[in-house]
């Protein structure tokens, strides 16, 4: 399960995925007519929104690898021949014999018509076949046949949900748990759908009570958790987590998980710790490793950053973003040519990455290669027409190939996406100052482009001086402080910067009392 939508994670550190379940990463559970329930990925990469498509775990898919819960339980009333013309099917359908599985399963449901795993395998049969009507109508008739099991209309529920009827879905699915309250299987089943349909409450509704029903579930608590943290609630989310582990320490998933919550709120020691853990549990988790190597960038150690990145990727050559990863440590060690041949890998593996693109521009205009930098960043505002950081450096190649009525558009959509970005009104408003035949109405906007520049870095002036005072107050030095915020309370009567709310003055106020400047509460 995905643990954390992107608008709650800061671009520079965002999780890779998290995973709903036990402690392997695909647990397969045995449903009704043996239904796989998995954890599908969900990969991140920094500013890429979104290779920032969020990926929910996948509900459970019919399948016929075992019997299903209802013939468990009268399974010493099956005909062993009735078992083996189902496996007999079964080989059929893996040889490709797909008609002649069809017609041995249909006949076997005329034989033994209470042998409903042959009914849930012929509606697996027509789901592989995109025959969806057919299917579908075997889920009826075996709700017609056992109207009150709960674990026959949650099977229905999963189908309805793998042809597209989500909202039908939902309704058998909360009809099954009204019978049987506590088929987990299905709890889960809904809980994804309902977040696959964005009703985040419903689903935290649901998986609250799943908590209530089943409190001594590490299953159960990290699934709540994940839920918790994608509304925002990241304490009670960790509490989740650490429940978790506390009733199973070796539950691989809520130790990634609990790291991955304690990143987004950067105590990165922490998160650390718990991948370390995670690994330990479960050697292969590729995941466990790519955040590993992310927090250990972001702390500086890129050594050990390195490390864990290369061993993402000898468990999984085709994780686009650790390649991406690698390159941006190698690019922060100035290491060109490696952090080149990893944005190469991430972009052979992941072409529509943007994030590896946009890299990609950067490095190349850094190299002076502005032509095949401008091309990577001309496809980003092609795939993005709203991502004004590459509109900005589509400019800056531009200029530098001497198309600057091309820089000028794309620096005025770069505003346009993003006012008073001054780094954008200054070039803006030098390139249209110094063009040849420049009308009055463009002299105008060069003018005003330079004068809003001019402003907000006077204000950013202010309130840098204003943050260097204040960090040596809280470090006890008052002289300093005090000498510092002077400056700031100078500049900003020199630059006609107002002190609308009290701050610079009240700031000054506690340096001269040697008391560090404390913020109101609401961040006022």
């Amino acid at each position: 399960m995905s643990l954390i939508p992107e608008s709650l994670i800061p671009e520079s550190f965002r999780p890779a995925v998290a995973v709903m379940g036990g402690a392997t990463r695909l647990a397969v559970v045995q449903l009704v007519a043996a239904v796989a329930l998995f954890a599908a990925a969900s990969r991140v990469a920094a500013a890429d929104d979104a290779a920032a498509v969020n990926q929910l775990p996948q509900v459970s898919n019919v399948d016929k690898s075992s019997g299903s819960g209802a013939d468990e339980n009268t399974a010493e009333r099956i005909d062993p021949v009735a078992v083996a013309t189902r496996q007999f099917a079964s080989n059929l359908k893996q040889q490709g014999k797909l008609a002649e599985a069809e017609r041995k399963l249909a006949q076997a449901i005329t034989r033994w018509p209470d042998f409903m795993d042959l009914r849930w395998d012929l509606a697996s049969l027509y789901l592989s076949q995109g025959r969806y009507q057919d299917a579908v109508k075997q889920g009826q008739l075996a709700v017609k046949q056992r109207p009150n099991d709960a674990s026959t209309l949650h099977m229905y529920g999963v189908l309805l949900f793998q042809v597209g009827a989500a909202d039908l879905a939902v309704e058998r699915l909360n009809e099954a748990l009204r019978i049987e309250p506590e088929l987990m299987l299905a709890r889960k089943d809904l809980g994804t759908i309902l977040l696959q349909q964005g009703l985040l409450m419903e689903a935290s509704s649901l998986y609250g009570e799943t908590v209530r029903l089943r409190p001594d579930s590490a299953d159960a608590q990290n699934d709540y958790g994940v839920i918790l943290t994608r509304l925002g609630k990241l304490p009670d989310a960790i509490a989740c987590f650490e429940k978790a582990v506390d009733l199973e320490p070796r539950h691989a998933d809520a130790h990634y998980n609990l790291g991955l919550a304690y990143a987004v709120d950067w105590q990165l020691e922490k998160a650390i710790e718990q991948y370390q853990i995670a690994i330990e549990v479960q050697p292969n988790y590729a995941d466990a490793y790519y955040n590993l190597g992310r927090a250990y960038s972001r702390l500086g150690a890129n050594d050990r950053a390195i490390e864990a990145l290369k061993q993402v990727i000898e468990l999984k050559r085709d994780f686009a973003e650790a390649h991406y990863e690698l390159a941006l440590v190698y690019r922060r060690l100035d290491d060109d040519r490696n952090a080149l041949v990893s944005l190469n890998e991430a972009f052979r593996h992941k072409p529509a990455h943007v994030a590896t693109r946009f890299e990609l521009g950067n490095l190349l205009m850094k190299l002076n290669r502005p032509a095949p930098a401008a091309a990577q960043f001309e496809e980003i505002v092609r795939i993005r027409p709203d991502h004004a950081d590459a509109h900005y450096q589509l400019a800056e190649a531009l200029v530098r190939l001497e198309r600057s009525d091309e820089a000028i558009a794309h620096l005025r959509e770069a505003l346009w996406l993003r006012p008073e970005w001054h780094e954008a009104q200054t070039q803006l408003a030098w390139l249209l100052a110094t063009r040849d035949g420049d009308s009055d109405r463009l002299s105008e906007l060069a003018a005003t482009q330079a004068e809003s520049a001019w402003s907000g870095l006077r204000e950013a002036v202010v309130r840098s001086l204003a943050a260097v005072a204040a960090a040596a107050a809280n470090q006890g030095d008052f002289e300093a402080a005090r000498r510092t915020q002077q400056q700031a309370v100078e500049t900003a009567e020199r630059f006609g910067v107002a002190d609308d709310d009290g701050r610079l003055s009240d700031a000054a106020a506690s340096y001269a009392e040697e008391r560090p400047f404390r913020r109101a509460a609401d961040g006022g």
